[in-house]
């Protein structure tokens, strides 16, 4: 029984719908998905560094974020993930295990529900904050550039069985057999990532044909006579072995070229690990091709691979129109050119004061700093860095006034970089306007990544501002753009211990659109339960407290409440007639 349900999907599948439910081709649209969808890549170190963001210790190609700015929830596994270990073994013998009618039900299970990031030491990389709900609906998973040296002949056809080894006719056989188990997950899109070439002198001019004809048979004559449209390749080995070859969407149609006469890797980092260049071309070949699968997949339209050779270029077989001209791209725009940048702290905040004012409870031990940092950018050479070590039930916040009052009518939120020297940290982003009956402040709470440092990209729209607790109409969203005073960000420490640590903020700008999936904001912080009753403590005045006033959290400013209050520097702040802070002057 396990084997003929397969079987009657595989069938169905073979006799098509009826008539009556066959829509008319449509035209390839490289356009991201207007919701969210998760996607999980099965990889090990090259696949790490093609995730990853800018750091100075490896390779990287930035397609974890490229893949977030495109509406994917990204998951991923590597190396020890999973029953069994199953994420050490990803050669392409192994790939019958993991799909296969008959594979592992716990392996699968597991797959399917992942949502962790599994980054490894290869290099961290964002994604959304809220995963959809839901399964991983597309699954990626790649060999690593070892299954490039493959024996056997260019012409081999495949074995009837896949059997052990890493030949020509027994790879061809692996993947002909994945596709009896892919016909049964219509719900999912399994997408092929080619092994990557393999150096210069690590392998054989024969075997670096042979990988060349595999690749090629994968690309372009694989998916051929399958009757669905949830498989589909891209041809990572092609693009990495010279500058004139593709596997893309040119703005027209679908493109598998290889113009340069290589078999073997063009962009090696010293070994055949891929260079950045490497990664960050194959990156933006991918992604756009990726939205045209995903496309095709929910439309059902199966597009037969034209064959291709050395110096041609073959293409979908159904010429799609050009996309939108509003089509979005992982390249942001200029931001001076609209206008837009508030501070990439290279130089004087524009339409602000000359620095960032630090404020925080002076009742306490609480310190802050607000300070440029050449040590740590996203782009560029600097950063603001905000160092921070905040007492219990205490806040701390940097402060950007802006003279005069901006009117950002005209964009439709904030966006910036952030990255934390310690996972998991809570921080606010606030707004502040100059309103009819006095300041205004809205606040919208963050968490960084949970998996490491690395830098985060955050955008927020102005309508997931709320106002702060203490202030009139408490939670109303922030709809009037003009007169903003200020902008800032704030850290609070929860009632049981003192935050200490650093965040860093880079490239914090105006959205020219809305962003592309509306955040979570991040939960309070949760007061930790002690092992062992703790010995009664002597009280601490807060003098910042309103006592006589609900604030929702036992008494306290909320998270980002008090902590980012802000006022005209040098002012002390006051809420319901009680000091609060000034900025020192030795600061």
């Amino acid at each position: 029984m396990k084997r003929l349900i397969p079987a009657l999907l595989v069938l169905l599948g073979l006799l098509g719908a009826p008539p009556a439910l066959r829509a008319a081709p449509l035209a390839d649209d490289p356009t991201p998905p207007a919701e969210p969808v998760r996607l999980i890549f099965i990889h090990h170190s090259t696949g790490g560094h093609w995730l990853a963001d800018p750091n100075d210790a490896q390779p990287y190609g930035e397609l974890g974020r490229a893949l977030m700015e495109n509406n994917y929830f990204v998951s991923a596994t590597n190396y020890g993930w999973g029953p069994d270990y199953a994420g050490d073994r990803t050669d392409i013998p192994h790939w019958p295990r993991w799909f296969h009618v008959d594979a592992e039900e716990d392996i699968l299970r597991a797959l399917y529900t992942e949502s962790g990031q599994s980054t490894g030491d290869f290099g961290a990389w964002p994604r959304l904050r809220t995963a959809p709900p839901g399964e991983n609906e597309i699954v990626m998973f790649k060999s690593c550039f070892p299954n490039s040296d493959l024996q056997g002949n260019p012409d081999d056809p495949p074995l009837d069985e896949p059997g052990g080894g890493l030949s020509v006719a027994n790879a061809k056989a692996v993947y002909v057999s994945l596709l009896d188990y892919f016909a049964t997950r219509p719900d999912k899109l399994f997408i092929v990532i080619t092994a990557p070439p393999l150096a210069a002198g690590e392998t054989s001019p024969a075997r670096a044909a042979n990988a060349r004809a595999f690749n090629n048979w994968l690309a372009t004559d694989w998916l051929r006579d399958y009757p669905h449209a949830n498989v589909a390749v891209f041809d990572y080995y092609n693009v990495l072995t010279g500058d004139g070859n593709h596997h893309r969407w040119n703005g027209t149609a679908v493109e598998h070229v290889q113009a340069v006469d290589s078999n073997v890797a063009a962009y090696a980092a010293g070994d055949s690990h891929p260079a950045t260049e490497g990664h960050q071309k194959a990156t933006a070949e991918f992604v756009p091709l990726l939205n045209v699968y995903v496309n095709r997949w929910r439309q059902g339209e199966v597009v037969r691979p034209a064959a291709g050779t050395t110096g041609t270029t073959s293409t979908s077989t159904t010429q799609p129109t050009a996309p939108p001209a509003s089509q979005p791209t992982a390249q942001a725009a200029d931001p001076d050119a609209l206008e837009l940048l508030i501070d990439d702290f290279e130089g004087k905040p524009r339409g602000g004061s000359d620095r960032w004012q630090p404020y925080w409870d002076e009742a306490t031990q609480t310190v802050i700093t607000c300070e440029p940092d050449e040590t740590a950018a996203y782009a560029g050479s600097r950063s603001l860095r905000v160092q921070h070590q905040v007492a219990a039930r205490s806040w701390a916040t940097c402060v950007l006034f802006f003279a005069p009052h901006q009117d950002w009518r005209a964009a439709h939120g904030l966006s910036f970089y952030v990255r934390a020297d310690q996972p998991d940290q809570v921080f606010d982003v606030n707004v502040s306007r100059a309103g009819p009956d006095g300041q205004e402040t809205y606040v919208f709470r963050v968490r960084t990544t949970e998996s490491g440092p690395g830098w985060m990209g955050v955008e927020i729209g102005w309508e997931q501002f709320a106002r702060v607790e203490w202030e009139p109409d408490p939670g109303a969203p922030l709809t009037d753009l003009t007169e903003i005073t200020a902008v800032a960000f704030g850290v609070n420490a929860d009632p049981t211990g003192p935050t200490d640590g650093a965040i860093w903020i880079d490239g914090l700008r105006l959205l020219d659109s809305a962003p592309a999936i509306a955040l979570e904001p991040a939960a309070p912080v949760e007061p930790a339960e002690p092992d062992q009753p703790a010995e009664p403590a002597e009280p601490t005045p807060t003098p910042w407290v309103d006592e006589d006033r609900d604030t929702g959290l036992g008494g306290e400013c909320c998270l980002g409440g008090c902590a980012t209050a802000m006022a005209p520097v040098g002012l002390a702040l006051w809420i319901g007639g009680r000091r609060l802070a000034r900025r020192p002057e030795h600061l």
